[in-house]
């Protein structure tokens, strides 16, 4: 796991962040633990972060690395979706991103607002938690999208529909922005890394540390 960790994610964002990034923003400690968490909802927790310094994820005894939609379900995301909050709670985004669907955040309840007939994506949203709250939703985004192709995002945004598709296209222009400007980083640059590594993935050896 941890050659994973250094191949799809420190390395990307060292190949197209400023020097010296990672090494100031990236929590210094991960924690893999070997089974699941549950909240007391009953929803499953896939990953924390606490106050920037370390990250844990969960379900490492399921690890499979030949699955990489697996590997990004399971734990990249998380480590995308945590990493980003670090950056925010740095340097907060812009306002305007909260304005655009203020009106839906459904808080807590987030896991139990959304059917087939009535789904998250259609208000614009990228995922279910992404409903929770406009921080959830950025960090999501990040997540999702540097995980997905091009083609993919493609169907995502035409799956949300008429209403759906431009919300979560018009929410995606204000994290890149945010990115680039604040950051210097270009998020299509660190997406095209971290594709273009899943896709050699079976090709690395993840035994040896290296």
């Amino acid at each position: 796991m941890s050659n994973l960790v250094k191949y799809l994610c420190l390395e990307p964002y060292d190949a197209v962040a400023p020097e010296f990034f990672m090494k100031k923003f990236f929590p210094k400690q991960l924690l893999m633990v070997g089974s699941a968490a549950y909240q007391n909802n009953g929803t499953r927790i896939i990953g924390t972060a606490e106050g920037g310094l370390k990250i844990s994820l969960f379900e490492i005894n399921n690890l499979d690395v030949t699955n990489i939609e697996t590997l990004n379900a399971l734990y990249f995301r998380t480590i995308y979706h945590e990493f980003s909050h670090i950056l925010h709670q740095n340097v907060d985004f812009s306002s305007d991103f909260d304005a655009i669907t203020e009106t839906t955040y459904v808080g807590d309840s987030w896991n139990e607002s959304w059917t087939a007939a009535n789904p998250s994506n259609a208000a614009g949203y990228i995922s279910n938690y992404a409903s929770k709250e406009a921080t959830e939703d950025f960090v999501e985004l990040i997540a999702h999208y540097i995980t997905s192709s091009t083609s993919t995002w493609d169907d995502i945004i035409a799956a949300a529909g008429d209403t759906g598709g431009p919300i979560i296209t018009q929410k995606m222009e204000l994290v890149k922005k945010y990115l680039q400007t604040t950051w210097s980083i270009n998020i299509d640059d660190l997406r095209d890394e971290i594709q273009t590594r899943s896709a050699n993935l079976n090709d690395q050896d993840l035994d040896n540390i290296n």
